[in-house]
C-alpha cells in the first residue's frame, strides 16, 4: 500500500483526496492542497476517513456491485432481443440487433438505470458515513 501526493493546485485551490485499488495494490492519494491548507491533524482525520473506506471494501463492493449491474443489463437484453412488441411500438418491420440495443438499453433500461443510480448514491453515502465513523473511532 502507497500514499501519494498529487499536485492539484496548478488546477484549482480545492483540496481533495481519495482512495483507489485493490488487494494489495491499494493507494491513497492526497492532494498538495489539502496538505497546504489543513492542519496537521485535519490531514490525519481524511487519511483515517480513507483508510476507512480501505477496511471495509468499498471499492471491492463497488466494482461487484457494477459487475452485477452490467451482467443483469445484458441478461435482460437477451431476453429482450427477440421481443417484437419492442421493435413495433417504434415503427420497426425487423429486428436489427443494433436498434434492439439502442431500444433497449434507452426506453428499457433508461428509468431502471435512474432509480439504480438514486439507489447507488445513498449506498455512497452510508459509506461515506461508515468511513467518517471509522475516523471517528480512531481518533
Amino acid at each position: 500500500t502507497k500514499l501519494f501526493v498529487v499536485d492539484g493546485s496548478r488546477r484549482s485551490g480545492h483540496s481533495n483526496a481519495y482512495f483507489f485499488g485493490l488487494w494489495k495494490w491499494k493507494r491513497i492519494v492526497l492532494y498538495d492542497t489539502l496538505i497546504g491548507q489543513a492542519s496537521v491533524s485535519e490531514v490525519v482525520a481524511v487519511l483515517a476517513h480513507e483508510l476507512g473506506h480501505w477496511k471495509m471494501n468499498h471499492t471491492v463492493k463497488h466494482l461487484l456491485i457494477g459487475q452485477l449491474h452490467s451482467f443483469v443489463s445484458f441478461y435482460l437484453f437477451g431476453l429482450f432481443i427477440s421481443w417484437t412488441a419492442l421493435y413495433t411500438a417504434f415503427g420497426f418491420s425487423s429486428q436489427p440487433t443494433i436498434i434492439g440495443l439502442i431500444l433497449f438499453f434507452t426506453i428499457v433500461m433508461g428509468p431502471v438505470d435512474h432509480v439504480l443510480g438514486l439507489l447507488m448514491n445513498v449506498l455512497s453515502r452510508k459509506f461515506e458515513f461508515e468511513a467518517d465513523n471509522f475516523a471517528k473511532k480512531l481518533g
